[in-house]
């Protein structure tokens, strides 16, 4: 059996203004949009810089 490498749950949130209060302000919230699993990747500096230079693209 393969050993999983998703160790960290994390959560995406959506940010509300639907509701209003009862003096008729707009209540920001935000609420829970999608759950999943994820790996911590750690890299350096060096690495981003040279993943963005073979990466990039000119508009």
């Amino acid at each position: 059996m393969a050993e999983c490498m998703l160790t960290e749950r994390i959560i995406f949130e959506r940010f509300d203004q639907d509701e209003t209060n009862e003096n008729g302000f707009v209540v920001e919230s935000w609420t829970p949009y999608y759950k999943c699993w994820a790996r911590k990747e750690e890299f350096s500096g060096k690495e981003f810089i040279k993943a963005h230079a073979t990466h990039s693209q000119i508009l």
